[in-house]
């Protein structure tokens, strides 16, 4: 199924909205969202919103497009390395609960291993994951299937129910380091450990939901 879409509308809300900074947009609601957009834009956005992601293979589940929780704790001052240089990682928000359990979490991490674990993406709204979907869809050269096997679709990404996307201090699983989260020692400790916290990996190899294998994409299910 080819679906064709007006790119320059892709280009015009992205640069609006701060281009690469939307990971810092985790509590944006659709109300501020469009205060920022034209009547043309608008109207993209919400036809855009009609697609469907399981007519392009996505299986997973609809989780609405309407719901924010309350009590999102902001994680700032963030810092990874890479390549003996300092980048900060946005802003990031998690709901209370999933931040009490990274806390509990991370400290027995340290305990045992000596690592540290950052968030590098947290809670996500809907229209923040939009404006996340239009990223990659854009970086993926608009081709809305491959997008949909790396990103959940607004309403669909577990990250706006508890979801978070772990990164290693020295920046492994950042978008400058994609690659080898599940060789590290902090994926090795999650698998053996993250369940005592209330967190489950979410996209293992082979998973049925149409996502490819994702280490660092953990969910939080509850104590």
């Amino acid at each position: 199924m080819k679906i064709v879409l007006d790119h320059g509308m892709v280009y015009s809300i992205l640069e609006k909205m701060g281009g690469t900074r939307i990971k810092a947009l985790g509590a944006l609601s659709f109300e501020v969202l469009y205060r920022r957009l034209s009547k043309r834009e608008m109207d993209f956005v919400e036809n855009f919103l009609k697609l469907n992601p399981k007519d392009f293979g996505f299986v997973g589940e609809f989780f609405g497009i309407d719901s924010m929780p309350k009590n999102l704790m902001t994680i700032k001052g963030q810092i990874i390395i890479l390549d003996s240089r300092k980048k900060r990682i946005e802003n990031q928000y998690l709901p209370l609960p999933v931040w009490i359990a990274y806390g509990k979490a991370n400290m027995a991490l340290g305990r045992e291993t000596g690592k540290k674990l950052l968030v590098y993406s947290g809670h996500r709204s809907p229209a923040c994951q939009l404006l996340t979907f239009l990223y990659y869809f854009k970086s993926y050269e608009f081709d809305f299937a491959k997008t949909v096997e790396s990103v959940a679709f607004p309403g669909y990404s577990e990250h706006q129910v508890g979801a978070v996307d772990f990164v290693t201090k020295d920046g492994i699983a950042s978008d400058e380091k994609p690659d080898g989260f599940e060789k590290t020692i902090e994926f090795k400790w999650l698998s053996k450990n993250a369940n005592k916290f209330g967190f489950a990996l979410s996209y293992p190899e082979n998973n049925s939901h149409g996502i490819k294998f994702e280490p660092w994409h953990w969910r939080y299910e509850g104590a």
